[in-house]
């Protein structure tokens, strides 16, 4: 047994001072843990002449427009295109980016609608649009192509032995079918027109500074070169069959500026039907009746033959003038006014549909 008078002396020294505590042993749990590896790359030194380092430009996904950096609005701006990435050397070597709307700017200027020196509002952008959707469109382009063909081969060959015009009724019914082509391919205008104000595309042109001016023309303008395919398909097939004008160069060049008023009176009025109708679906109620409005005039079969309480409404209708006009000037025939009352017709409905079409888009969009 130990002695207990000895006992408080164990830890001291021969001296008499404290001697040191042993190191406490540890545990498995209670192990230091390992030192972190080595950074894996190379820590760069400072020059001493060497300006601070700057704050270090944020990742792309960190940045949001507006948003103020430590590093200057270079530095929050450019992170927008890593691609572009540059060393400025004015910097101290910090990272900043070529942004194509220039350092510092968090929303591009105000032309930015602006591409290949042509402004994107231009009504020649949108009709060039208005083409491309309407190329992609097969089915509607090839009924505005086909449905006019077939309607005057059906007439001709049908009906035509059965129905007495003093001539021969394909050089008598061709007249008519152009006119009822061109109406065909402008009502179409409403239905494109309301698919742009039902599908959320007006918003996007309105932050590129695009007008309700430009969409509209474009829409009208891709609507007359639609329908001067249509026309020249027509003709083609009607020559085909039998159809053999006697207009000179003048009589051609009136009848395709009649024709062409024509197109553009009822595209307008088209594009208005388009913003005043609340879907596409209720905007091809309008090609219906554009369709239907050559069948009560002297299109198909002179007015005369008709029931004598239409003849007011046939004769006093927009599309019977247009279409008398043209088989007077193809035909050689004389025309009295029928030219000019068709341009009246079309000068009136063009005004008043370009008038209405504005007032229609600034209520429906609120400009």
């Amino acid at each position: 047994m130990s002695d207990p008078t000895t006992a408080p002396n164990r830890n001291r020294n021969g001296d008499g001072t404290p001697a040191p505590s042993p190191a406490p042993s540890r545990t498995a749990s209670q192990a230091p843990a390992p030192a972190p590896a080595p950074f894996p790359f190379p820590t760069p030194t400072a020059s001493p002449t060497a300006s601070p380092a700057p704050h270090p430009a944020p990742h792309p996904s960190e940045v949001r427009a507006g948003t103020p950096h430590p590093g200057g609005a270079a530095a929050a701006t450019a992170v927008t295109d890593p691609a572009a990435a540059f060393s400025d050397p004015a910097t101290g070597g910090a990272t900043a980016a070529r942004t194509p709307h220039g350092p510092g700017r968090s929303h591009p200027p105000r032309h930015a609608g602006r591409t290949a020196g042509v402004p994107l509002g231009g009504a020649g952008a949108m009709t060039a649009r208005a083409l491309r959707l309407s190329s992609r469109n097969i089915d509607a382009l090839l009924t505005a192509l086909l449905l006019p063909v077939m309607l005057m081969l059906v007439f001709v060959y049908f009906f035509g032995g059965a129905i007495d015009t003093g001539t021969s009724y394909v050089t008598y019914v061709v007249p008519g079918v152009l006119v009822l082509c061109a109406g065909y391919g402008s009502s179409s205008t409403a239905v494109s027109v309301s698919y742009d104000m039902s599908g959320g595309i007006i918003d996007r042109f309105r932050t590129l500074d695009v007008g309700g001016t430009a969409m509209l023309t474009g829409h009208v303008a891709a609507s007359a070169a639609r329908n001067t395919v249509s026309t020249v398909l027509v003709l083609g097939v009607a020559f085909l069959i039998g159809f053999r004008p006697e207009a000179g160069l003048g009589a051609w060049l009136a009848a395709v500026g009649v024709l062409l008023a024509f197109v553009m009176a009822f595209s307008w009025l088209g594009a208005a039907v388009g913003l005043l109708a609340k879907s596409p679906e209720a905007a091809g109620g309008f090609t219906f009746l554009v369709l239907f409005l050559p069948y009560p005039s002297s299109a198909f079969v002179p007015i005369e033959t008709m029931p004598s309480w239409l003849h007011g409404f046939a004769e006093h209708q927009p599309v019977t003038p247009v279409i008398e006009a043209l088989r007077g000037l193809l035909l050689d025939q004389p025309v009295d006014n029928a030219p000019w009352t068709a341009v009246a017709w079309c000068a009136g409905i063009t005004a008043v549909s370009v008038v209405l079409s504005g007032i229609l888009f600034r209520h429906r969009t609120g400009g």
